[in-house]
C-alpha cells in the first residue's frame, strides 16, 4: 500500500523493517541472501573427498571451478548493492549498480582465487605439512589459510560497492571493511559452521554441505556489516533521510570532495521520487574541514528551516529539499582530498583527465581545481 508523506504526496513504501533496522543491519542481511546464492552456486561443484587437514593443502586436491567461485562473489556484491537500491531507491539503479558490482565481484574474485589458491598450497601447504600428525596445529593454520583467502574476496566485494558509487576514498573505506568482515567470516567458517552443520544434520549424515551454507551465510553477512561500518566510521560525513516515505532511514555517505544532489538518477545523492526536487538540485563541496551546501539555478534550500544561499554544514543540521529533510552528520578527524592530476566537473563531480576541456559525463565546461 503507498504510503502519504507529511505533505500529501503518496509514494510507495519501502519495508518499514529496513527503515527501522538501518543500513548496516540491512546490508548485512542483503549480504546473507548474497551467500546462500553463492552457496546455492557452488554447493553442486564441491567434493568431500578429503580424509584430514594435510589432504586440504595437497595441490592434487579436488578444487571447485574458479568460474563457480568468481560468480559467488560477484552475487554477494550484487545482493548487497541492488537489494539497497530496490529497498531505497529504483529499478534502474539498482540494475546499473548490480551490474557493475557484479562485473567488479566476478573478475575481482577470480583473481583473488587465482592469488589465494596460489598461497594456500604454496606458503600454507608447506607450513602445515611440516606439522605431520600434530592435528591441532594444522587446524590452526586451517583458520589462518581460510581467513586470509576469504579476506581477499571480502575486499574485492567492499572495493565493488564504492566503484558503484565512483568514489575512490569510499572504496578503500569499504575495501578495508571487506577485508576485515572476509577475515572473521574466515575464522567462523572452520570453527562456528561446523558446529551448526552437525546440528543440522544430527550428527547422521555429511555435514560439509551443510557447514559451507553457514559459512558462506556468515561470511556474506559480515562483509555487509563491515563494509558498511567502515564506510560509515571512516568518512567526513553522511546525510540521512528522515522524512517519510520510500526512502526514509536511506543513508548517504559523502566521501567525495563535490557531490550532487537532485532528482536525476545519475546525482551522488539521487532524491527521485520528489517531484519538487530539481534535477540537479544542489552541490555539496568540500572545503578543507567540511562540507558547503549551494543550490544550484533557482532551487531552494532549507537548513533548520532558514532558506540558504549557501552554507558550512554542521552536525546535526536538517536540510529540506522539496519535501524531503535530511539529517548531516559529520565525524570528527576525517578528510576529503580533491584530486590534482585531473579535473573535476563541478556540475557532476566526474574526474576527467588532466587536459579535458569538458566533462565526459554531462558534457559541462571544465575548470582545474
Amino acid at each position: 500500500m503507498p504510503e502519504t508523506v507529511d505533505d500529501g504526496v503518496s509514494v510507495m513504501n519501502s519495508p518499514q523493517i529496513f527503515q527501522k533496522l538501518g543500513k548496516r543491519a540491512a546490508r548485512t542481511i542483503f549480504g546473507l541472501i548474497g551467500g546462500i546464492g553463492a552457496w546455492i552456486l557452488i554447493e553442486p561443484f564441491v567434493t568431500d573427498t578429503a580424509q584430514s587437514i594435510s589432504e586440504l593443502f595437497t595441490e592434487s586436491a579436488p578444487q571447485s571451478s574458479l568460474a563457480m567461485w568468481a560468480l559467488g562473489c560477484a552475487l554477494i556484491g550484487i545482493s548487497i548493492v541492488g537489494l539497497e537500491e530496490l529497498v531505497w531507491g529504483n529499478k534502474k539503479r539498482a540494475i546499473h549498480g548490480a551490474i557493475i558490482a557484479g562485473l567488479v565481484g566476478f573478475f575481482g574474485g577470480g583473481m583473488s582465487q587465482i592469488i589465494g589458491s596460489l598461497i594456500w598450497f604454496k606458503v600454507f601447504g608447506p607450513i602445515v605439512l611440516s606439522f605431520g600428525g600434530n592435528e591441532l596445529m594444522q587446524y590452526c593454520w586451517l583458520i589462518i589459510a581460510r581467513s586470509f583467502t576469504w579476506a581477499l574476496m571480502g575486499g574485492i566485494i567492499g572495493l565493488s560497492l564504492g566503484i558503484v558509487r565512483k568514489s575512490l576514498k569510499g572504496s578503500i573505506n569499504s575495501a578495508i571493511g571487506g577485508v576485515l568482515g572476509g577475515l572473521t567470516g574466515g575464522v567462523l567458517f572452520d570453527t562456528i559452521a561446523p558446529f551448526f552443520g552437525m546440528l543440522l544434520t544430527f550428527g547422521l549424515i555429511e555435514a560439509g554441505w551443510a557447514s559451507r551454507s553457514i559459512g558462506l551465510m556468515l561470511i556474506g553477512a559480515l562483509i555487509g556489516l563491515f563494509s558498511t561500518i567502515a564506510e560509515q566510521l571512516l568518512s567526513p560525513a553522511t546525510l540521512k533521510v528522515i522524512s517519510s516515505g520510500r526512502m526514509e532511514g536511506r543513508e548517504f555517505v559523502l566521501d567525495k570532495p563535490i557531490l550532487t544532489m537532485g532528482r536525476d538518477e545519475r546525482c551522488d545523492i539521487s532524491l527521485y521520487y520528489d517531484d519538487e526536487i530539481l534535477m540537479r538540485h544542489a552541490l555539496l563541496q568540500w572545503c578543507g574541514d567540511g562540507y558547503v551546501i549551494t543550490p544550484q539555478g533557482n532551487a531552494k534550500i532549507f537548513a533548520n528551516n532558514l532558506p540558504v544561499i549557501s552554507k558550512k554544514l554542521e552536525d546535526g543540521d536538517v536540510i529540506t529539499v522539496g519535501k524531503t529533510r535530511l539529517l548531516f552528520r559529520k565525524r570528527r578527524m576525517t578528510s576529503v582530498s580533491a584530486t590534482s592530476s585531473g579535473r573535476m566537473c563541478e556540475v557532476c563531480g566526474t574526474i576527467n583527465r588532466a587536459g579535458a576541456k569538458y566533462c565526459r559525463n554531462c558534457g559541462s565546461s571544465l575548470t582545474k581545481l
